[in-house]
């Protein structure tokens, strides 16, 4: 079993055939993770208690019952195929930190391509809330950027209002831990910024729902 990551949430094993399985950890696997944080950036906020069991399997359940009602936004999720309490498998790509960590021409264009997915997300009435873009993202081939990482994804609005108007991604680990490099750092804040504001989420939130022929 080739295992190639484990966060709070999820063990990720390379199935050596472009894709990758996700398979949820136990309780006490998760909290052992946690508590290895201790210290860092990545460390949770102090007395704040995640079953992150449960959020990894209700995540996986909210995207699979969104990806069926909307199909054309499988790709945008790595293509996953779920195969039960919260075990799914997903295209094996390089994740956005390390596309960033090239520096070459293409960083930019990703970074755009980032906030593209954000705001087709929020057509389809639903944001991810962490912005740690560098670990929960990855890119296509095509340099598209799509969720890898479901765990903190809603459909609340007043959730995501919020996360804007604090501009929530200025005080993400991918920002503040040293995860983008500093050449980039200036245009991927003032990208965000610009792109992702009040009036930009009032103009598209669910917008794709409404276009659907019932």
């Amino acid at each position: 079993m080739n295992i190639i990551s484990c966060g709070a949430q999820y063990r990720v094993i390379d199935l050596q055939n472009g894709r990758v399985q996700k398979n949820p950890l136990t309780r006490q696997e998760s909290a052992e993770v946690v508590a290895s944080w201790r210290g860092t950036a990545q460390a949770p906020v102090e007395g704040r208690v995640i079953n992150y069991r449960r959020a990894a399997i209700s995540s996986a359940r909210s995207v699979q019952r969104l990806i069926e009602q909307y199909p054309e936004m499988a790709s945008s999720f790595g293509n996953p195929i779920f195969e039960g309490t919260g075990v799914y498998t997903q295209d094996h790509v390089v994740t956005f930190g390390a596309a960033l960590k090239k520096e070459t021409a293409e960083c930019k264009k990703a970074i755009e391509s980032y906030v593209d997915l954000i705001l087709l997300h929020w057509r389809y009435g639903v944001a991810e809330l962490a912005f740690n873009s560098t670990l929960n993202n990855g890119l296509h081939a095509d340099c598209q950027v799509m969720l890898l990482d479901f765990g903190e994804i809603t459909t609340s609005k007043m959730r995501v209002m919020a996360q804007i108007k604090t501009q929530r991604w200025l005080r993400a680990w991918s920002y503040n831990g040293g995860d983008i490099p500093a050449a980039l750092q200036e245009y991927y804040r003032d990208r965000l910024s610009a792109r992702l504001t009040l009036e930009a989420f009032d103009a598209l939130w669910k917008t794709a729902l409404s276009s659907q022929v019932l």
